[in-house]
């Protein structure tokens, strides 16, 4: 799977996750795809 943010940079640490938001998780499948926020990291 692949962490993506919504402008097409890619993940490369949790404090990237706190800095922007909101961000996508692609599943290889693309079946499946979850949006979560900073404010909600429970979702992670």
């Amino acid at each position: 799977y692949g962490i993506v943010f919504k402008d097409g940079d890619i993940v490369k640490s949790v404090d990237q996750i706190e800095e922007k938001q909101p961000i996508e998780i692609r599943l290889s499948d693309g079946l499946v795809n979850a949006t979560v926020t900073a404010k909600n990291k429970e979702s992670l």
